[in-house]
């Protein structure tokens, strides 16, 4: 298929693209993902941990972490809770960073078992 003449300008077409691949950090989160899920299981951590007013439960959850992960490295990535992200995460992300930390620590301290 070919665009008319009027449609071809360096605007809207760039010849030279390349495709975006995950980095080193994006695969690192990956693996450690898929194991602190089956930690988390383990553990039996398969609901929000975080149940703020409006908490989904157990529909559509992630890893908060303690930081934003942008400052997070290496085995620092493991320091989460399982939280709704339509709901809880959201909540904990507005916090400052301070805030944050503090309840996801605590969370975690208040923890019956340990994953």
């Amino acid at each position: 298929m070919s665009l008319p003449a009027s449609c071809v300008t360096a605007t809207y077409i760039n010849l030279s693209y390349s495709t975006l691949r995950a980095g080193k950090r994006t695969n690192e989160w990956t693996r450690r993902r898929a194991k602190l899920k089956v930690r988390f299981e383990r553990a039996g951590i398969t609901r929000c941990e975080v149940g703020y007013p409006g908490c989904q439960g157990d529909y559509g959850l992630s890893f908060a972490h303690y930081d934003k992960r942008r400052f997070l490295r290496g085995d620092q990535l493991d320091i989460t809770v399982l939280a709704c992200i339509f709901n809880c995460h959201k909540k904990l992300e507005a916090m400052p960073r301070t805030a944050m930390k503090c309840e996801v620590m605590r969370i975690i301290s208040e923890r019956a078992r340990q994953p």
